[in-house]
């Protein structure tokens, strides 16, 4: 018949073996990680994303007037701030006519588009 202390002596011998097998599967693991932050530290900040930039430039505060600005500027901000979910082209077209009081063209929306 089995101690209580042989049998504790005998769990931790075999607790002590998995965690061994363990540590040998997660070494080389650790070093690849290591060195994937390694060449991810290399490589700097993250860049801003395009539209981050386009928004970062396009978006600051106009001067004067909607008749100063730019259709970059229209398109980004009522999208911005109208219409998060998106719209049509003729949709923007008629949010310029109506709150920026400016007619335009739908060929000259297409390429900011």
């Amino acid at each position: 018949m089995t101690s209580t202390r042989d049998f504790l002596a005998q769990r931790e011998a075999e607790l002590d073996a998995e965690l061994d097998e363990l540590r040998k599967k997660r070494e080389p693991l650790e070093i690849e990680l290591a060195e994937v932050r390694r060449a991810r530290a290399a490589l700097g900040p993250e860049p801003a994303t395009l539209l981050d930039a386009v928004r970062r430039l396009a978006t600051g505060p106009p001067g004067g007037s909607f008749a100063d600005w730019t259709l970059k500027q229209m398109t980004l901000r009522a999208l911005q701030d109208h219409f998060q979910e998106g719209a049509t082209a003729q949709l923007l077209l008629e949010f310029f006519k109506d709150a920026y009081g400016r007619e335009i063209a739908r060929e000259s929306l297409s390429p900011q588009l």
